[in-house]
């Protein structure tokens, strides 16, 4: 009889190992005021290793049949604390320190032993 659990751990550590990039995940907290009563929101970043796809430009329609332009998909291990509510900076890519922040734009899927989360480049 085959062990279930067995495999999907081995699925799990073969998907991770090749997440050679880095991101941090931004999860919001929380929100404030300054001195000055301006609004202030706070959130805890959370480093991990991901998988980033950058072949952008890509359009496709979310779970709720609205077309939505994508610039990258980040892959994330199963166990990563995230929400829609999340950004996503990317801190290494292919080896190289970089510094780009992501909004997500559709549901984060689950798959086979990852995290699939659907991304669009964050303008300031």
């Amino acid at each position: 009889m085959k062990n279930i659990n067995a495999d999907i751990s081995r699925i799990t550590n073969i998907v991770e190992s090749a997440m050679q990039d880095k991101c941090y995940i931004n999860n919001f907290s929380g929100s404030t005021v300054d001195d000055y009563q301006e609004p202030v929101t706070t959130s805890a970043s959370t480093l991990t290793i991901c998988g980033v796809d950058v072949s952008g430009g890509k359009k496709r329609y979310t779970d709720e049949e609205t077309l939505i332009e994508i610039d990258t998909i980040i892959r994330l291990p199963l166990d990563t604390v995230i929400s829609a509510s999340s950004t996503i900076t990317v801190s290494q890519q292919n080896n190289e320190v970089v510094d780009v922040t992501y909004n997500i734009v559709d549901n984060i899927k689950v798959g086979h032993g990852q995290l699939v989360v659907s991304c669009k480049k964050l303008e300031i």
